[in-house]
């Protein structure tokens, strides 16, 4: 540090030439100025000023060596700056994990509102299931995550930011593609249901058996895939029906028609924020109520 504050020394005299005016605005007297710029003048081996009674002038060694202990200072003030940022939230990296179904709807509102309210914090997107997302979480490495309700939250803060119903997926030319009115169970009840893995997608699949049930809709026939894309993709082509978040018609798969269901299918599709409330990150601090803002929670 002694060295940093030799090189401010010698920068300021540089520009002032007089050791009174330089000594006010380093705030200090000129004894420790003269000193400072006499232990300097040792280290480097060199005269760096000529001193007469009435000025004070740079040697052509001093001369040269000002540009390069200005870029210095720059730099260290840069470090400065970015250290003090860091420190405060106001620069960084949050990493943020997201569903794939959260990807088009949730995150660019969430990217929108952080972009001008923190244009110093990076946030580093994953699109990742809910269960990898809890585990980066617990493993630290993300810091915040749109997911839906996991089976387990230890040491996880969840904040619900939205929550869509249900929609019937047909393909465009069924029967039900043209329904004006909300379609009820008793229409599909000798439906083929393209239905959500249990194991490998246990939150829509007891969703979708949980609003079957509320119903009173016995599938006559299912089966069963992991991701909504899939299950749409497979509607178009008339393989079965399916029932999905109202979210899936931003999907826009073609040959898939979304019609609303009727009033005994009531259950929600939820999406959360969820982080670590002992998460260290000063960036993901300053963030997070900038996004639950933007989402109005």
């Amino acid at each position: 540090m002694s060295e940093l504050v030799q090189l401010r020394c010698f920068a300021v005299l540089a520009e002032e030439c007089h050791f009174g005016r330089a000594a006010a605005r380093l705030n200090m007297t000129q004894p420790p100025l003269s000193r400072h710029i006499t232990q300097l003048e040792h280290r480097l081996g060199v005269a760096l000023f000529t001193r007469s009674t009435r000025a004070v002038r740079l040697t052509t060694a001093g001369a040269a060596l000002l540009p390069e202990v200005r870029r210095i200072l720059t730099l260290m003030q840069g470090m400065q700056d970015s250290a003090r940022r860091l420190a405060h939230g106001e620069g960084g990296v949050v990493a943020v994990g997201v569903t794939s179904g959260a990807s088009t709807a949730l995150l660019p509102r969430l990217v929108a509102a952080a972009g001008p309210a923190l244009p110093g914090v990076r946030l580093t997107l994953h699109e990742l299931g809910t269960e990898e997302q809890m585990a980066g979480l617990a493993a630290g490495a993300l810091d915040l995550g749109i997911v839906r309700p996991p089976e387990t939250r230890e040491g996880v803060e969840l904040v619900t930011i939205r929550r869509e119903g249900l929609r019937l997926a047909v393909p465009a030319r069924h029967r039900l593609a043209r329904a004006r009115q909300p379609v009820e169970a008793e229409a599909l009840r000798d439906e083929t249901f393209l239905m959500y893995a249990a194991q490998e997608n246990r939150y829509f699949h007891d969703v979708v058996m949980a609003a079957m049930r509320q119903a009173g809709l016995i599938p006559a026939r299912t089966r069963s895939l992991r991701a909504v894309h899939a299950i749409l993709a497979l509607v178009a082509v008339g393989a079965g029906i399916a029932i999905v978040p109202e979210s899936a018609e931003g999907l826009g798969v073609r040959g898939a028609v979304l019609r609303r269901l009727g009033a005994g299918f009531t259950a929600t599709i939820d999406h959360c924020l969820a982080w670590r409330a002992d998460n260290p990150n000063p960036a993901l601090a300053r963030l997070l109520p900038v996004v639950r803002a933007a989402f109005g929670v």
